[in-house]
């Protein structure tokens, strides 16, 4: 099986955060985004900009992550209750499939060894837990919006558990 140069390029990977209600549930959802490089985009202004990894051409280097997303589901107060991390494609053929079973297994896997190497989290941890994951994947970034309509901001690690603290309505990062 010949591999393209473009699945050999990697992508810069990070996570877009917003608070939103599924079937009533709060919820905080980080999906995983991506640097635009000109091999993306025709515009010089876009290069840098996170899109949405495409779930439609498989040899792209960030499709693997296509709908992938780390989720706290929060109590009524705010809280968060607990955390995990799912694909949620709107559709899906064999070969997305084992893309995506690809990825999760992946991704168990290093946690579990962040686990065994630095302890358990809280469930209700999801800046704990999203940093895990995003280590397990390689992304280093996390875009949000502080208010609807607002201009997207970016921050690290560091500045993770401020941004959830934020979207929790509290002041302890979602621990």
């Amino acid at each position: 099986m010949s591999r393209t140069v473009a699945s050999r390029t990697r992508r810069e990977l990070g996570f877009f955060l917003a608070r939103q209600r599924e079937y009533d549930v709060g919820e905080i959802v980080a999906s995983v985004v991506y640097k635009a490089t000109a091999a993306d985009t025709f515009d010089p202004e876009e290069h840098g900009r996170s899109l949405n990894p495409p779930s439609d051409r498989h040899g792209h280097p960030a499709s693997a992550y296509a709908d992938f997303h780390v989720r706290a589901y929060l109590e009524p107060e705010g809280r968060c209750h607990s955390t995990r991390y799912v694909f949620k494609p709107f559709e899906m053929d064999t070969a997305r499939a084992e893309a995506c079973v690809r990825v999760l297994r992946s991704v168990d896997r290093a946690t579990k060894a962040m686990q065994d190497a630095d302890g358990y989290l809280p469930c209700h941890d999801f800046t704990g837990h999203l940093l895990r994951v995003a280590r397990a994947i390689g992304a280093d970034y996390f875009d949000w919006r502080p208010q609807p309509r607002s201009p997207i901001e970016r921050t690290d690690a560091e500045g993770l558990g401020e941004v959830v603290s934020v979207l929790l309505g509290t002041t302890d990062g979602g621990a």
